[in-house]
């Protein structure tokens, strides 16, 4: 039996990830839904993070919080309005922005709507933990405290077994190249969108171009129309006067 005696060494942040539950919201014009950011459940590390321990203030200190995409400060794809907890697990209410307004969060949102992704990750910095043993077996760390940094969408599911069952970092790259190549379909579908738009757009210029050109030769016609019924009129009275 292999012993452990030292542990493992804590990070000033660390990150959790969890294969979540989504819940919608409302059904109202924003786009928001509940998710469950963290359980009790030990992790492939063996760590548990309690869900009264966690500590938002700072999250919150200048308003909702950021929701990230993969950790990427720079790629923001929303925002956490507010978290609660519901027993053992730890739950966020995320907002997208509205269609249209950033194309990554859209492509996220659909995402995660429909089932191709479903994790999160969560950020945070230790607090008030301790070591778990098992005889003189290091298991993992018990966090009871700890504050929250930030909130991912992430790509790669976190479920302890689902490394092992689907192979492990080869089918974590699989799941990255996937989603990256779905980000590139999304990319080629609003490129043909716009190509459509722009094609309906010139449709209807000609259209209305046609429309004009089809009232100009409707007023010929009149004016021609015209002329004839006054030719006509001369000829009547022409013939007028030869029958007297």
């Amino acid at each position: 039996m292999s012993t452990n005696v030292i542990g493992r060494i804590l990070t000033k942040k660390e990150n959790k990830t969890y294969d979540t539950i989504i819940q919608k919201a409302s059904e109202g014009e924003k786009r928001q839904f509940w998710f469950r950011a963290s359980d009790e459940t030990p992790d492939r590390y063996g760590d548990v993070i309690r869900a009264k321990g966690w500590d938002t203030k700072n999250f919150f200190k200048g308003g909702p919080g950021p929701l990230l995409f993969n950790h990427h400060s720079d790629e923001i794809v929303g925002r956490i309005v507010k978290t609660e907890i519901r027993g053992k697990e730890f739950w966020a209410l995320a907002e997208f922005p509205e269609k249209g307004v950033n194309e990554k969060a859209d492509q996220v949102f659909w995402m995660l709507e429909n089932g191709f992704l479903k994790s999160f990750s969560v950020g945070f910095m230790p607090l008030e933990y301790k070591e778990i043993w098992e005889k003189d077996n290091f298991i993992g760390y018990e966090f009871t405290k700890q504050e929250l940094l930030e909130i991912s969408v992430v790509t790669i599911p976190a479920n302890p077994n689902a490394h092992k069952d689907f192979g492990g970092e080869a089918m974590n790259e699989i799941i990255k190249k996937m989603s990256e190549q779905m980000f590139k379909l999304f990319e080629k579908v609003e490129e043909q969108e716009q190509k459509i738009k722009e094609l309906e757009a010139k449709i209807e210029t000609k259209s209305a171009e046609k429309d004009e050109e089809q009232e100009t030769m409707t007023d010929e016609e009149k004016k021609l129309l015209e002329k004839l019924e006054e030719l006509e009129k001369k000829l009547g009275n022409i013939g007028g006067k030869e029958n007297e």
